[in-house]
């Protein structure tokens, strides 16, 4: 599953969030399964999403490790080195 965070943020920006009106009718129990259904699996997604984020995070940490680790010269490793500002980032 390929994710990126902005569509994490729209995700979490458009999730269902529940309108307190007045009325004197009674609540409709199946619109109210059906809204309880929907952002159970926008939550869902959500949360496969970050998962999925996570994943991606910690194997580039491994892959740039192993690449730091297995530079033959200093030349290679200073190559390599130009994205630890971008890993305190992350």
């Amino acid at each position: 599953m390929t994710v990126t965070r902005a569509e994490l943020d729209a995700l979490r920006a458009s999730l269902a969030k529940p309108e307190l009106q007045l009325t004197f009718t009674p609540d409709n129990g199946i619109a109210t399964q059906v809204h309880t259904e929907l952002f159970q699996k926008q939550q869902s997604h959500l949360k496969q999403g970050e998962h999925s984020l996570r994943q991606a995070q910690e194997s580039l940490r491994n892959e740039l490790k192993k690449l730091r680790s297995n530079a033959p010269n200093r030349d290679e490793l200073k190559a390599a080195d130009h994205t630890h500002v971008f890993n305190h980032k992350l």
